[in-house]
């Protein structure tokens, strides 16, 4: 009886899986259920029925017959649970059910529409350069080099938290202080070519709490500064002494928050670049002083910068440089001139873990702010390791750390960077 009852449902089925001739998973499972079933009723392979001859075969070799603990003809104890669930599955059960989980599939392991070009990754961090005199005046903040399409937005929040301890060995000037900004941004691709953008940013500036952390880190990887230890934690002091004498002098009781000054860029796509091509950008900036100086937010002046931004893929790597020159309006800080025009340089790697993950190491080298004047005088050199990672196709998070090299009282000794930018794709045209 239990013979014919399998061959009708081979014929209601069209499923010769138990000879090992099935192409359906779910029938395959059937199949290998029936022969479990069979095997537990008492229905051993020397019987001679023919459902049992196939059965065996169907076990022994296919695809969904697997071997039981109890040996060729011993049931498990999930078949006898599962075999019943499986027969009132419709034949097209496993077409759909593949179909979807390929979808699931794609869309968990696209990097949604943050990847506009085959040569651009999900892009460097956004951080900027953050040497005291950079935060006070424009700075070129690296972005992908490829434009959203034409009609997408992207709104961003960028947190920068900076431990600054810079002092002069001649006493020109001393920097203690932490420097906690946000920044609030907003882009429209107007064209699959052009791009606008305008960010503000808000920041605060006081003595903070992170000295002990740096003074800690510093013993452990065996390189203490003995100058820090000469000074109180978490104090906020910037003392400079200009060249005639004159004292510009901040301290406790300046701290607080305020508006910095407004950035207004555009930027244009010469090349969208592919998987052997660069993508390649020009872009332009604008600083619109909005913020106080006297409360070290803004320098006063509008300042002006061009530059050119490319990306390559290189294997699993994608790499980024630009090149920025900058016109600052004349301005000074206390009696110390500061230079009118600055270059800066950017090169970064990006490492695709996955296509939502990156992790990027980025560098960064400025030319002298105040020629002349101390460490403040040299280049500063700034390098940034840290990932990306797309929490939904319209979401995207960052996190780094930044440290200063080679001259270390002219940038942060610390600086810690958290962004999300969210994207929407629903007036792309």
């Amino acid at each position: 009886m239990d013979a014919a009852r399998d061959r009708g449902h081979r014929r209601r089925h069209r499923c010769p899986v138990e000879g090992g001739r099935g192409h359906g998973t779910a029938c395959r499972i059937v199949g290998a259920a029936h022969a479990q079933r069979r095997g537990a009723a008492g229905h051993s392979p020397g019987q001679g029925q023919r459902g049992s001859g196939r059965g065996r075969r169907g076990a022994g070799r296919g695809s969904g017959g697997v071997p039981s603990r109890g040996g060729r003809g011993g049931g498990s104890p999930s078949g006898a649970v599962v075999a019943p669930a499986l027969r009132r599955l419709p034949r097209r059960f496993p077409l759909a059910a593949g179909w979807l989980a390929l979808a699931a599939t794609a869309a968990a392991e696209t990097g949604g529409p943050w990847t506009v070009s085959e040569a651009v990754g999900l892009g460097p961090l956004l951080l900027r350069p953050q040497s005291p005199f950079s935060v006070l005046r424009y700075s070129p903040l690296p972005l992908p080099p490829a434009i959203a399409p034409a009609g997408v937005w992207h709104a961003g929040w960028v947190i920068n938290w900076n431990n600054y301890f810079a002092v002069d060995p001649g006493g020109r000037y001393i920097v203690d202080a932490e420097a906690l900004s946000l920044t609030l941004g907003v882009s429209h691709a107007l064209s699959a070519r052009t791009e606008v953008a305008v960010s503000v940013p808000v920041s605060y500036r006081g003595g903070g709490i992170l000295d002990g952390f740096v003074e800690g880190f510093e013993r452990a990887v065996g390189v203490p500064n003995e100058e820090r230890k000469r000074h109180p934690r978490d104090r906020f002091l910037v003392r400079v002494v200009g060249d005639d004498g004159t004292v510009f002098q901040r301290t406790g009781s300046a701290a607080g928050w305020g508006l910095e000054d407004m950035v207004v860029r555009v930027r244009y796509q010469l090349a969208r670049g592919s998987k052997s091509s660069p993508a390649v950008l020009v872009y332009g900036g604008w600083k619109v002083p909005v913020g106080r100086e006297h409360a070290l937010r803004s320098t006063g002046g509008s300042d002006l910068a061009l530059g050119v931004a490319a990306g390559q893929k290189l294997g699993r790597f994608h790499l980024y440089g630009s090149a920025s020159a900058i016109q600052f309006a004349p301005s000074r800080f206390g009696s110390v001139s500061l230079a009118r025009r600055q270059w800066s340089l950017f090169a970064g790697t990006e490492f695709c873990k996955s296509p939502r993950t990156s992790c990027l190491l980025q560098a960064a080298v400025t030319s002298p702010a105040a020629p002349g004047f101390a460490d403040f005088g040299k280049r500063t050199w700034e390098v940034t390791l840290g990932f990306k990672r797309v929490l939904t196709p319209d979401l995207l998070f960052e996190a780094s750390v930044l440290e200063n090299l080679f001259v270390f009282d002219n940038s942060p000794d610390v600086g810690f960077h958290l962004g999300l930018v969210w994207r929407s794709t629903g007036g792309a045209r």
